[in-house]
């Protein structure tokens, strides 16, 4: 059952064996586990129902520093969060990026990657992904491959799995959970405020929220897991400590330290004659009806060799605003956030025939997306951020709409992603050229590989991976929870975040996320 603080008359009660605060993605991914396992569950979700597409008044922080986006357009606060606009990529991470990388000063996580891939086959099983491969062998497999280059020691082809734009947003996904379930109680326009504690067992007894219109919610449970996304979730962790007078995390030195995020930008333009070369070794493939897309990663090998931190590439394309792609693009998303087409968007779509004609025959022909042409073709890089104590997320002086203080965050790019980003550029250019790809098209760079003086491009900026703010580790001194996501400091109190990962990756966190989100509901299912 879904239920609306914001339209309750008087303030409301509840019980539950576990309650889990943020209907997002990985919240939604734990309680549909958690009732699947026979628990109660309550939700309280910040947000409404639906994501309207504009920037909830919560979601305004107190920025020092550089503009981090993300948390403005990086979050939404509704059902199914992030994924109502998410672009869908699911991709894991290689087991080197949880590794310690001392040449970095980067440490391992407390974690291997063999613990979590049987929870990343699950996660491919939720939305009908396939298990089929991410490497290099998925090409023996496709029919448009043979402009892939293999086994090059710089640059690794990996391909991430994107599923079907009404399986995205999780809310709709797990919509006979989130409606007909018995175990499951949600709460919309309910934001968490205050937690309630057990001063002889030092556990959570009891979460307060509070809506917008004033109406307050007191819910009780066994367990808590905070799955409010990175910026809120170490905004709580924040105001849990300074509710017991900052003596929580005493001797903790990293809690709300270590902000980290993927920078990106756009690499270099490529100049074509032969955009259906380009086209059949960049866009979209289409492998038993799962929709790939390429990135070159450099290897492990070649990040070792130069001392910096993973990067990948991918090549996308920029046709006109009325071009069929984009009132195709228009269509898909329509139906991502609202669940249902629009008769409008349909419409708009056949206002370019030729277009639809040629996606048609690629479509069935190649097994890829078709690009438009004349159309702007760019390499975007995209590198991993290291964790800084510098980049942190604290509390403001500032208050939100609730009276509560916002989140302070202050983030800024350093020396060593500058560096990463022309690795990444010095060796693309010397890898297009010897793989043959120059034939294709010439590469324009806005970042100079052999430029060590100029900056980043203009169009530089985080893409919305946050992390590092409550992260994971193996003592309570350099982490806040431990492998098993659990506060070191309140047994019974979780965090399912990417602000637990301690390290940014070759990789969006995403599919990551949600592996970490049911084996954490695992855990919990045996102690609540």
């Amino acid at each position: 059952m879904i239920r609306d603080l914001s339209t309750c008359l008087d303030d409301q009660t509840e019980a539950a064996d576990v309650c889990i605060i943020g209907g997002g993605i990985a919240g939604l991914v734990a309680a549909q586990r958690l009732c699947g396992l026979g628990k109660r569950v309550a939700i309280v979700e910040s947000g409404g129902i639906r994501d309207d597409g504009s920037t909830h008044i919560l979601n305004y922080v107190d920025n020092r520093g550089r503009e981090y986006k993300g948390a403005t357009l990086g979050r939404s606060r509704s059902l199914g969060g992030t994924s109502t606009r998410w672009g869908g990529a699911l991709i894991p991470f290689l087991s080197e990026d949880l590794q310690a990388r001392s040449y970095l000063g980067v440490g391992a996580w407390p974690i291997e990657m063999s613990e979590l891939l049987p929870y990343v086959t699950e996660v491919e099983k939720i939305f009908d992904v396939g298990h089929t491969p991410y490497d290099e062998t998925l090409l023996d497999t496709l029919r448009s491959n043979e402009l892939v280059p293999r086994q090059d020691p710089d640059f690794v082809a990996r391909f991430a799995k994107w599923p079907a734009f009404r399986n995205r947003n999780v809310a709709s996904l797990f919509k006979g959970t989130l409606q007909n379930s018995p175990q499951l109680s949600t709460w919309v326009n309910a934001t968490a405020t205050c937690f309630r504690t057990d001063s002889d067992s030092g556990t959570i007894s009891a979460l307060a929220a509070e809506s917008l219109s004033g109406t307050k919610l007191t819910l009780s449970a066994k367990q808590f897991i905070v799955a409010a996304g990175a910026i809120e979730s170490t905004r709580l962790l924040l105001l849990l400590n300074r509710q017991m007078e900052e003596t929580l995390f005493a001797g903790c030195q990293v809690l709300g330290r270590g902000l980290h995020d993927h920078v990106s930008f756009e690499g270099a333009v490529i100049e074509t004659q032969r955009h259906r070369a380009l086209n059949r070794l960049a866009a979209f493939r289409f492998h038993q009806n799962i929709m790939r897309s390429l990135r070159l990663e450099l290897s492990p090998a070649a990040q070792k060799s130069e001392r910096v931190a993973s990067s990948f590439g991918h090549i996308s394309v920029a046709g006109p605003p009325s071009s069929g792609m984009a009132s195709l693009r228009a269509l898909f998303r329509g139906l991502q956030q609202r669940g249902h087409l629009r008769l409008q968007d349909a419409f708009n779509l056949t206002r370019d025939l030729p277009y639809l004609i040629s996606a048609g025959w690629w479509r069935l022909y190649r097994n890829q997306l078709y690009w438009p042409a004349p159309a702007r073709y760019a390499m975007h890089i995209v590198v991993e951020q290291l964790p800084s104590h510098a980049n942190a997320i604290s509390l403001s002086h500032e208050v939100d709409a609730l009276g509560t203080p916002k989140a302070l965050v202050q983030w800024d790019i350093g020396r060593e992603e500058l560096r990463a980003a022309r690795v990444f550029a010095r060796r693309f250019d010397s890898y297009w050229r010897r793989q043959g790809l120059s034939k294709i098209g010439s590469l324009n760079w806005s970042l100079d590989p052999e430029d060590d003086q100029g900056g980043f491009p203009d169009s530089t900026d985080d893409i919305f991976h946050p992390g590092g703010t409550t992260r994971m580790g193996t003592c309570r001194s350099e982490a806040v929870v431990d492998k098993h996501l659990t506060l070191f400091a309140v047994p019974n109190l979780h965090v399912v975040s990417t602000s637990t990962f301690p390290s940014g990756a070759s990789a969006n966190p995403t599919l990551m996320l949600m592996a970490f989100a049911l084996r954490l509901a695992d855990r919990v299912g045996r102690r609540a």
